[in-house]
C-alpha cells in the first residue's frame, strides 16, 4: 500500500486529494474524475541546456527532455512539453520571459537530420512560445518563427573545436543566452551559428541583423540602454565580444571590445548599478592552445573599446587549463549596490580534475578581484524530497554530481541569495543562508525512457528501462524514488542501455541490455529483495551467442526447464533450455541485422510468443520460440523507434494486440493480424491490456504519438473512446516509447525523456 498525491492541473495546480492504491482497486474504483495524469516521480534528470527565471518561477530546458517549470525557486519541477513534439530534436538552448513571467519564449536549434520537430513541418531552428496563467496553468508551446538554414547551432558546446562539422558532432548541447527579448518594442533576438536574428513577438519581420558566418554563444541587452546589445562570438571572423548599437532597427554601429582574455567567449551578461552598466564575460581559451588566459572578464563603466579586467582570481588556482571551457556567467545587484556573481564551466576531462565546475561570490563591490567560492566551501546534499533518501543517480554516477568533474555545468542564473546551476546530471541549487549546495532534480525527467514492465502479482512493483543508466526497479509504486538494481546494472552507462524487459507468469524477470558491443540478457527471481542476484544468461551455457548487443528477451518456466529467448543485434533469435550454464543455445530464427535502435519486444501467452521489431517485422511462434515454429505476420518498417508494440491479451489465451504503421491489430491463434478500431486512430504507438476484476473483461488502451491522444476500448477494439485530457498531453510530451499496466489498472508509460504515471478509473469515468 502506498499513498499518492495527485494534481490535475498540467502545470502542477491544485492538489485534488491523496489516494491509497491497493490490489485490487477499492470497490467502485479509484475516486478519480475521469482521468488523472502525473509524472511517476522518477527523478532521472539529464543534461540541462538552459535555465532562466526570477523569484519563485524558473524554467529549465533539457538536451532531450524539453521544458520543466518550477514554482518554488527550483526545488521541484513539472514537465511543460505540450506542443514541443519530440523534445529530443529541439536541442533547447535558452529561454526568456516577459517582465511578469506570463509569456515565455524558448530558442531551439533544430536537428542535424532535418527531421520534423513539432509535427507541423518545423525542421530547422527557431523560437517557441507558451504562456503561464495566473492560476498556474501552462499552455502548449507554439511556433513563433523558424530561422532559415536548417541545422544552425548556437551557444557553447562540450569541446573547443574549430570547425562547424566538428562542433556539430556528438552532442552539440548548445547553451547560454540563446534568446533575448525587447518587450517594449515587441522584439525577440535569436542566436545562431550564422549570426543574430531578429523577429517580432508576433512572428513577423524575421531578419538577420548582424554577424553572418559567426557562431553566437551569448547575447544580452544593456539594462541601462535598450539601444545597445552585447554579443559573444566563439567561431567566425568576429571572435570576441561586441557592442552593437540599435539592433531593434538597423545596426548603425558595432564596437569590438575584445582583449587578451577574450578568446572564444561563451556567455555575456550585463547589470545596471545605479545609472551605470557593468558587463561580464565567461571567456574561453584559444583552441588547442594552452597559453591563452581564460576565466571571467569584467568591463566596468567606461569606454567600450578598452578597459577589460581579468577577475578570474582563484577560479583556476588548482586546475589545469586543458579541456576547460568557462560557459556560464550571471550577476545580481544587491540592495547596497554590491554585486553577486555565479560562474560555471564545461566538462573537465583532465585526469585528477578537482571537480570545481561551479563558483560564486557575494557582495563584490567591483573593486579588486572577487574571492570565489566553490562546492568544497559548502555543504553538499544529494537527497531528494523530504524523506532523506539518497538520489539513485548518485549511486550510479557519483562523478556526475555538482561537486564532481563530470557535472559539466553550462548555464546558471542567480537570484538574490540563490543560484541555480544547470549541468549534465540535472540542476544544482546553492543557497547562501545555509551555505548549501544541493541536487534539485525532483520532477525532472530522464534522457530516454524505453519501456516499463510491471509485476503480474504486485501492483507496487515494476521496472523502468532507461537508455543511459540501465534499469530502475521500484517496489513501493512508480511514484516513489526507485531503487537501483545491483550487479545486473552496475557499470558504464554506455554499455547498460536497456531496450526492454519481460516478466513471466513464473516470476522470472529478464532484461536485454547493451551498447558498444558489450550487452547481455540477465534474469532474476529475486528482483525486489534488498540484494537481488542475477544470472547472465548470454554469458553461460554451451554454444554461446557472439558478443554484441541484445535488443529484447523473454522466458518461460524456471530452473532446468526454463526457456530463454534473446534477440541479438545481428537479427538472430537465440534460444536455450535451462538457466545459467545448464542450457545449450541454438538459433531459433533469423530476421536480418537490426538498426542501432532496433529493439525487439516480446509478448507471451501460454506457449505462444509474439515478437516485433520496427525494421524487421512481426513474428509469432506457437512453441515457446522453438526453431521451425515461427511464422512471419508482417515485414518491413512499422514507422519509427516509437512504433511496433505488442502485448498479450489478459483474457483470451493465445491472443495478442499489436500497433504497427499507425494502426491497431488483433492477432488470434492461427490467424493473420486483423486491423481494428476507428479510422481516426492513425498514429498508434503503444497498446496496453487490462483485465478489470469487477467485469472480467479486457480493456485496451492505445496511445497515439504526434497527436498525443489516449484511446480506450471495452469491446475488443470494435469501438474506441477518446479519453485524452490536457494533463495527459502535458505529462507525456507527445512521444511514448513503451509502457505497461499494473494489476490494479495504473498505466505506467515510458515517454520521450520521461516516466509518466497515468491513473484511470474506467468504471466511474464519464
Amino acid at each position: 500500500m502506498s499513498t499518492l498525491t495527485v494534481n490535475t492541473s498540467p502545470g502542477g495546480g491544485t492538489i485534488t486529494g491523496t489516494y491509497t492504491v491497493t490490489t485490487p482497486p477499492p470497490p467502485g474504483g479509484y475516486p478519480l474524475t475521469y482521468l488523472v495524469t502525473e509524472p511517476s516521480g522518477t527523478c532521472g534528470a539529464g543534461f540541462q541546456n538552459g535555465i532562466r527565471g526570477r523569484g519563485s518561477i524558473a524554467i529549465a530546458f533539457a538536451d532531450v527532455a524539453g521544458a520543466h517549470l518550477s514554482r518554488d525557486g527550483g526545488k521541484t519541477w513539472t514537465p511543460v512539453r505540450d506542443g514541443m513534439g519530440d523534445a529530443n530534436k529541439l536541442r533547447d538552448s535558452g529561454a526568456v520571459s516577459t517582465a511578469d513571467q506570463r509569456t515565455w519564449y524558448v530558442a531551439y536549434n533544430g536537428n542535424a537530420a532535418g527531421e520534423d520537430i513539432t509535427g507541423a513541418g518545423v525542421t530547422a531552428n527557431g523560437i517557441l512560445k507558451a504562456t503561464l496563467s495566473p492560476s498556474g496553468a501552462f499552455s502548449a508551446w507554439s511556433l513563433v518563427a523558424q530561422i532559415p538554414g536548417g541545422w544552425a547551432s548556437a551557444g557553447n558546446d562540450r569541446q573547443a573545436l574549430d570547425t562547424k562539422a566538428a562542433k556539430d558532432s556528438g552532442h552539440p548541447r548548445e547553451t547560454g543566452r540563446g534568446i533575448e527579448i525587447d518587450e517594449p518594442r515587441g522584439l525577440l533576438y535569436k542566436a545562431s551559428w550564422d549570426g543574430v536574428w531578429r523577429v517580432g513577438t508576433d512572428g513577423t519581420g524575421l531578419t538577420r541583423i548582424w554577424g553572418a558566418g559567426n557562431s553566437i554563444t551569448g547575447m544580452c541587452l544593456d539594462p541601462n540602454d535598450s539601444h545597445v546589445m552585447y554579443v559573444s562570438v566563439d567561431l567566425g571572423p568576429k571572435v570576441g565580444v561586441w557592442r552593437i548599437v540599435d539592433p531593434h532597427s538597423t545596426v548603425s554601429a558595432e564596437s569590438g571590445i575584445t582583449g587578451a582574455t577574450m578568446d572564444y567567449p561563451q556567455d555575456v551578461c550585463a547589470v545596471k548599478v545605479g545609472s551605470q552598466t557593468h558587463v561580464f564575460v565567461a571567456t574561453g581559451k584559444a583552441i588547442q592552445g594552452a597559453s591563452a588566459t581564460w576565466g571571467v572578464a569584467y568591463h566596468p563603466p567606461g569606454a567600450w573599446t578598452s578597459g577589460w579586467r581579468d577577475i578570474t582570481g582563484n577560479l583556476v588556482a588548482d586546475e589545469s587549463i586543458a579541456d576547460v571551457r568557462p560557459t556560464g556567467i550571471d550577476v545580481w545587484v544587491n540592495g547596497d549596490g554590491t554585486m553577486s556573481l555565479a560562474a560555471s564551466h564545461a566538462y573537465d576531462t583532465t585526469p585528477g580534475g578537482n571537480g570545481s565546475r561551479i563558483w560564486w561570490c557575494f557582495g563584490w563591490s567591483g573593486v579588486g578581484v572577487p574571492s570565489w567560492k566553490r562546492p568544497s566551501d559548502a555543504t553538499v546534499k544529494y537527497n531528494l524530497g523530504g524523506d532523506g533518501e539518497l538520489w539513485w543517480f548518485r549511486k550510479k554516477q557519483p562523478t556526475f554530481m555538482p561537486d564532481k568533474p563530470g557535472f559539466d555545468s553550462r548555464p546558471c542564473f542567480l537570484d538574490g541569495n540563490t543560484i541555480l546551476f544547470a549541468g549534465r546530471s540535472g540542476i544544482a541549487r546553492y543557497r547562501r543562508g545555509p551555505n548549501q549546495l544541493e541536487v534539485v532534480n525532483e520532477g525532472l525527467q530522464v534522457t530516454y525512457a524505453w519501456d516499463v514492465v510491471c509485476s503480474r502479482t504486485n501492483a507496487l512493483q515494476g521496472v523502468h528501462n532507461d537508455t543511459d543508466w540501465g534499469a530502475l526497479r521500484w517496489k513501493d509504486g512508480p511514484w516513489s524514488q526507485p531503487i537501483m538494481g545491483t550487479s545486473a546494472f552496475e557499470g558504464s552507462p554506455a554499455k547498460e542501455v536497456n531496450w526492454g524487459g519481460h516478466v513471466s507468469p513464473d516470476g522470472v524477470w529478464s532484461f536485454a541490455s547493451g551498447e558498444g558491443g558489450a550487452g547481455s540478457v540477465k534474469t532474476t527471481t529475486s528482483l525486489f529483495v534488498d540484494n537481488p542476484t542475477y544470472t547472465d544468461e548470454t554469458g553461460t551455457g554451451s554454444n554461446q551467442p557472439p558478443a554484441g548487443e541484445y535488443r529484447g528477451c523473454c522466458t518461460w518456466g524456471t530452473g532446468a526447464g526454463m526457456v530463454v529467448l534473446a534477440a541479438h543485434q545481428n537479427g538472430k533469435i537465440y534460444r536455450k533450455v535451462g538457466t545459467g550454464a545448464g542450457g545449450a543455445w541454438t538459433v531459433a530464427a533469423e530476421w536480418g541485422a537490426l538498426a542501432k535502435q532496433g529493439r525487439v519486444l516480446f509478448a507471451t501467452s501460454g506457449d505462444a510468443v509474439a515478437a516485433c521489431n520496427q525494421s524487421s517485422g512481426l513474428y509469432r511462434s506457437t512453441s515457446k520460440g522453438a526453431s521451425g515454429s515461427w511464422s512471419t505476420l508482417a515485414t518491413g518498417s512499422s514507422g519509427s523507434i516509437t512504433s511496433g508494440h505488442v502485448k498479450a491479451d489478459r483474457v483470451t489465451s493465445g491472443r495478442f494486440w499489436h500497433v504497427r504503421g499507425g494502426g491497431v491489430y488483433r492477432i488470434d491463434a492461427g490467424a493473420a493480424p486483423v486491423r481494428v478500431g476507428a479510422s481516426s486512430i492513425t498514429q498508434a504507438a503503444w497498446v496496453g491490456c487490462y483485465r478489470r476484476p469487477s467485469t472480467g473483461l479486457n480493456e485496451l488502451y492505445v496511445v497515439e504519438n504526434g497527436s498525443n491522444r489516449l484511446w480506450r476500448s471495452r469491446d475488443d477494439g470494435a469501438t474506441w473512446d477518446n479519453i485524452t485530457t490536457q494533463s495527459f498531453r502535458h505529462a507525456t510530451g507527445g512521444v511514448v516509447r513503451g509502457g505497461d499496466i499494473t494489476i490494479d489498472g495504473v498505466i505506467d508509460l515510458a515517454c520521450q525523456a520521461a516516466y509518466c504515471l497515468t491513473l484511470i478509473d474506467p468504471d466511474t469515468a464519464a
